[in-house]
């Protein structure tokens, strides 16, 4: 899996997450990344969204945090940007 493959999966899990109030299970993030990156490796991507403080996780429940949502807003910001290139 390359950086770039990584990076995209990181962002679309925040972003989804920046629209849920109350999260969403693991199993569902886990499948919609699979369908981008087939050899998303999901132990790695949960690790760095985890330890990143990014996400909490409670039970199969992630749940982003004020920094993930952070993120999330740059990512969409930079996207909204390069549309408009």
């Amino acid at each position: 899996m390359t950086t770039t493959q990584i990076n995209i999966v990181l962002c679309a899990i925040l972003e989804t997450l920046d629209e849920s109030s109350d999260g969403a299970p693991e199993t569902i993030l886990y499948l919609a990344a699979q369908q981008h990156a087939p050899d998303v490796d999901w132990q790695q991507i949960r690790y760095v969204l985890v330890s990143s403080r990014l996400v909490t996780e409670s039970g199969n429940v992630l749940a982003i945090t004020d920094r993930g949502r952070a993120v999330a807003k740059m990512s969409r910001d930079f996207r909204a940007k390069a549309a408009r290139s």
